[in-house]
């Protein structure tokens, strides 16, 4: 059974003891983060770690987290999320570098070649926000 005064209350503590309260809630209980001066984000009420990964790319600290319970399977959701956010990256890269030859190209068969591979690109692209 839930006892809401009793996580009130260590909450409550850990605010006392120079813990920070974040703007996230746990994905499990969906009670408060709180971040240790250390910097480790967990859920006292679960008792468990919690990753924070970024969600776009910004200087905005806790807005654009989210936020995941550590274990073996967050590990490869961590892994997941890296991969295609530096497969974005990347795409976005290229894109650039493309354009930026394609606006000088004469040659008709480069130029298709570049309009194609930037189709494919945008492809990509989309289909990682999504």
């Amino acid at each position: 059974m839930i006892n809401i005064k009793e996580d009130v209350k260590k909450m409550a503590n850990l605010l006392k003891s120079g813990y920070t309260m974040l703007n996230l809630a746990c994905p499990v209980c969906n009670n408060p983060v709180f971040r240790n001066k250390n910097g480790d984000t967990f859920c006292p009420i679960c008792n468990r770690k919690v990753l924070l990964i970024n969600h776009e790319l910004s200087d905005d600290e806790d807005k654009n987290h989210i936020p995941i319970i550590q274990n073996k399977e967050s590990n490869r959701e961590v892994n997941n999320i890296t991969i295609y956010q530096d497969l974005k990256r990347v795409a976005i890269m290229k894109v650039k570098n493309f354009t930026n030859l394609l606006e000088n190209e004469k040659d008709i068969d480069i130029v298709d070649k570049l309009t194609r591979s930037l189709i494919q690109l945008i492809t990509l692209i989309n289909q990682i926000r999504e």
